[in-house]
């Protein structure tokens, strides 16, 4: 199979991972709507966002998946997929993180795994120096604390280990 090719069956690929991954967001949304309200804040905190990113990575993958069909000159045709897969990369670590998040926020609940997904996420993939990574991690999540259950009184989402222990 000519590189070409591949290129385009990898970004068909991607698409279609991407109108997965945007198909099972939309379930859970659904989903979601049927919780009591207090309990349905976190889930929707996490997937609003990441619907928006899967969106804008869909146009994005759109865009390139035509001017991919549009170029003749395969010099500029490899560099410009050598760009798109690094970005493309970058988008998947970042939508694996996210999913990780709702993990951690279903298990531990949402300030402290707000915590520890900054801390993680900044420190080694966005590669920021430790002392950022620890200001911004804990001082978000004690933000958020604040403004919701100390001004607002809305109590966000405990976890599971809080309810079992």
């Amino acid at each position: 199979m000519p590189a070409d090719a591949k290129a385009k069956q990898r970004l068909k690929t991607e698409l279609l991972f991407c109108f997965l991954l945007l198909v099972i967001l939309i379930v859970f949304f659904v989903m979601c709507m049927g919780y009591h309200p207090t309990a349905r804040r976190a889930p929707l905190v996490v997937m609003t966002p990441l619907t928006v990113m899967v969106l804008g990575q869909i146009l994005i993958l759109g865009r390139r998946y035509l001017l991919e069909r549009s170029r003749e000159d395969s010099d500029e045709k490899s560099l410009f997929l050598e760009i798109k897969t690094r970005k493309a990369g970058k988008a998947f670590l970042l939508i694996v993180s996210l999913l990780i998040l709702i993990a951690l926020i279903y298990l531990v609940g949402l300030i402290p795994a707000t915590a520890v997904f900054l801390i993680v996420f900044l420190r080694f993939v966005s590669r920021e120096r430790w002392v950022l990574s620890l200001v911004l991690g804990l001082s978000v999540p004690a933000v958020l604390y604040v403004i919701f259950q100390v001004l607002l009184h809305i109590y966000l989402y405990p976890g599971l280990i809080d309810r079992y222990i």
